[in-house]
């Protein structure tokens, strides 16, 4: 009775339903384990699984609406949430507040990239799909450009690591679709060339002016009757080297400028200052050089001296700590009574879940999820074989590499294999946008399937039908053989013979 319901209402690829619901099962048992820590507090621990569950709920809402929804309302839904998604990119990009370094949120909870990440993927599909007419390739190419880049490069200020993520599945789409080598050569070299200018204009920016918008300063506006003129104070902390004691110490700095300075007024305006503020060209620099540093160290470790070690620790411990939960992480995981991983991994339950599971769990949770999204692959490139139509396809790689390389770089983060990005999980890992826009995903994924059993089943039944009709108007044929008398002079069939 229960297989029946399921069978009838979930509809599609029934082992990509399982992948979807094994990984939403994981994901409650995992983050109930990694919000232990927060047990002292009132309704500390029942309160972050609830809202977790509530996020789940709604991804899976989000999944119902585009499996449900036709290949038109689709493209729809997703030209309106892109549009929405790129003026809220475009608000933070220009008036945005930081947090942790970095503007990415809208109210607070809100992430617009995370929308114009799954948006984008259908609006591309559908261009690659009308591509497959040359005209339309020749008239709408700059704006299939305009469009997927200038998307891609309001989120790559904020979050370079997602605008990877988005661009290299439209990449491979490009290809699946059979898209000119001409014009995929031109999609290519287009943000590379801005990501060149951008990082020219940046390098000419004074560091005075450059460090008045950055984290960790405060600004205020005074008058100065000597010089008759508004002053702007900015008071910043700066790190220095003592080398003496062989430690980094804060030193409180502060500087004062005009309110509007020369260089500002003439040559680069304050908004464009304020963009230039919001590329975190610093950030992705130290991440690159301290994984670099990180693995040289590791390997030199026991020729360290106390001290250099214990600095080591203290710029890296997330990292460090990481990987001390791989490395005593056991096949089937430690037992309740000795388990401290959870109390001790920073950002447990998102950026480092994957730690978690190895060091909580042990290594056999950790294939069996690395398996789901095996699965998951194998089962996307079974559907996209099984796909008669183009825009199908290519919303089937898109969804699907989306999900797989988010969850690879997340695994390889974990694992030392690349620098931090700050990439989730996908499903498992804490997070609202996150979880709702992968759900949506899976929800393509699934959608396409269903649609496509679906006129499988109608292509059968109009082929029956018209088989059907043939035979009834098609003349009864008898065999006789030696011996057999004829009753009925109709069943002879007269041939005239010339």
């Amino acid at each position: 009775m229960l297989k029946d319901f399921f069978k009838n209402r979930l509809k599609g690829d029934s082992k990509i339903w399982a992948v979807y619901f094994s990984l939403v099962i994981i994901s409650i048992f995992v983050f109930f384990v990694a919000s232990s820590r927060l047990i002292g507090s009132n309704d500390a621990v029942v309160s972050p699984v609830f809202f977790h569950i509530i996020h789940l709920i709604l991804g899976f809402g989000m999944l119902w609406i585009f499996y449900n929804l036709s290949r038109e309302n689709i493209r729809l839904v997703s030209f309106f949430l892109l549009a929405v998604s790129v003026v809220l990119l475009l608000y933070l990009l220009v008036a945005g507040k930081s947090h942790q370094g970095a503007s990415r949120t809208f109210l607070g909870f809100f992430q617009p990239s995370e929308f114009a990440k799954l948006t984008l993927i259908v609006v591309a599909a559908y261009f690659i799909d009308k591509f497959q007419d040359t005209e339309f390739l020749k008239k709408y190419f700059r704006h299939f450009c305009w469009i997927t880049l200038l998307t891609i490069g309001l989120i790559f200020p904020m979050n370079l690591s997602m605008a990877g993520l988005i661009a290299f599945p439209i990449l491979v789409m490009m290809i699946v679709g059979s898209m000119p080598l001409r014009n995929i050569l031109i999609w290519v070299s287009i943000p590379i060339a801005a990501a060149l200018i951008i990082l020219g204009i940046s390098a000419i920016v004074p560091d005075k002016v450059y460090n008045e918008f950055g984290k960790n300063r405060s600004v205020s506006v005074k008058y100065n009757p000597e010089t008759m003129r508004n002053e702007r104070v900015v008071s910043y902390k700066k790190i220095e080297y003592d080398t003496i004691f062989r430690k980094n110490y804060e030193t409180n700095n502060t500087d004062t400028i005009l309110a509007k300075p020369p260089f500002l007024k003439k040559r680069l305006p304050y908004m464009t200052l304020s963009i230039l503020q919001k590329f975190r060209w610093e950030t992705w620099k130290n991440r690159f050089v301290n994984h670099r540093e990180f693995n040289k160290i590791f390997k030199n470790w026991d020729k360290l001296v106390d001290y250099e070690k214990e600095d080591f620790i203290e710029e890296n411990f997330q990292v460090v700590l990481s990987q001390c939960a791989i490395y005593e992480g056991k096949f089937l995981g430690p037992s309740a009574s000795s388990s401290v991983w959870r109390n001790r991994l920073p950002d447990a339950s998102s950026d480092f879940v994957f730690a978690l599971i190895v060091g909580e769990f042990g290594w056999l949770l950790a294939f069996f999820v690395i398996f789901l999204y095996v699965i998951l692959l194998y089962r996307s490139g079974v559907l996209i074989r099984k796909s008669k139509t183009v825009f199908s396809s290519v919303v089937i790689v898109g969804a699907t590499l989306v999900i797989a390389l988010q969850a690879a770089l997340h695994i390889s983060v974990n694992l030392s294999f690349f620098p931090v990005t700050g990439q989730t999980l996908p499903l498992i890992s804490k997070g609202g946008s996150s979880i709702v826009v992968i759900s949506a995903f899976f929800g393509l994924i699934l959608g396409m399937s269903r649609i496509a059993e679906k006129e499988k089943i109608q292509k059968n039944d109009e082929n029956y039908d018209e088989n059907s009709e043939i035979l009834e108007n098609k003349p009864v044929e008898k065999e006789f053989k030696i011996g057999d008398k004829i009753t009925q002079p109709s069943e002879i069939e007269v041939i005239d013979v010339y």
